[in-house]
């Protein structure tokens, strides 16, 4: 007789699948939670490195035109009431002051004026929030051949501004303050310190115990030449 030959299938029971799947489960947790705090990570360290490079950047070129530059030319307004538009690219004012006077010594201003030695020009620096967000700011850069008028530096109604006129912070970050103060030395010159903080627009969200605002400080000096006999 022949013999029937029956064949054994090895199956997978509930247990087995059920330790499986809950395995697979956990390993896919832990992939997940890693590459979202590389991702965060990546995130909070690229918003530093921009807001480091870019405060930097602004103080750095006020520091080294303010340097070259006679006491006598460098006056601080502390300005309110003039913000900027980054859709129109021009400056509004509502209640505009500030410009009567300039900034007592020792005092805190919001905008610089100053003309460096051999340069026909002004050059303005000056932080202005935003006119639809009061959240954001900007530092803008203005150059006028003649300034008989503070206030005409970042006159955006003027036919001269936007070609005149510089957003020195990108998109990328927000300025929160400009705070300009100086002080008497010796010759006649100003030890002048601008403080700035900044903050990255791409932040991670939920991150309250980290600050996204970033602190820089310059200090710089007049160079004004005195002649002795």
């Amino acid at each position: 007789m022949r013999k029937i030959l029956k064949k054994k299938y090895s199956g997978v029971s509930l247990v087995e699948m059920l330790l499986t799947m809950i395995i697979l489960t956990i390993v896919m947790i832990l992939v997940g939670v890693t590459l979202n705090t590389m991702i965060r990570a990546s995130i909070m360290s690229n918003g530093r490195t921009t807001a480091r490079q870019e405060s930097e950047f602004m103080l750095e070129l006020m520091r080294k035109t303010i340097r070259n530059s006679n006491s006598e030319e460098v006056l601080v307004y502390t300005v309110s009431g003039r913000t900027y538009n980054p859709t129109t690219l021009r400056t509004q004012d509502s209640n505009l002051s500030g410009y009567d006077g300039v900034t007592p010594v020792d005092g805190s201003g919001t905008e610089i004026h100053f003309r460096p030695i051999g340069y026909d020009k002004w050059v303005c620096v000056g932080y202005f929030p935003d006119s639809t967000d009061s959240s954001k700011g900007y530092v803008l850069k203005s150059i006028r051949q003649d300034l008989l008028t503070p206030s005409e530096c970042f006159n955006g109604q003027s036919s001269q501004f936007v070609a005149n006129t510089l957003v020195l912070n990108s998109e990328d970050i927000d300025v929160n303050q400009l705070s300009i103060r100086y002080f008497n030395t010796y010759d006649s010159n100003y030890l002048i310190t601008i403080d700035l903080a900044v903050e990255p627009t791409k932040w991670v969200p939920g991150s309250n115990n980290i600050s996204p605002v970033f602190f820089q400080q310059t200090v710089v000096s007049t160079q004004k030449l005195t002649w002795e006999d």
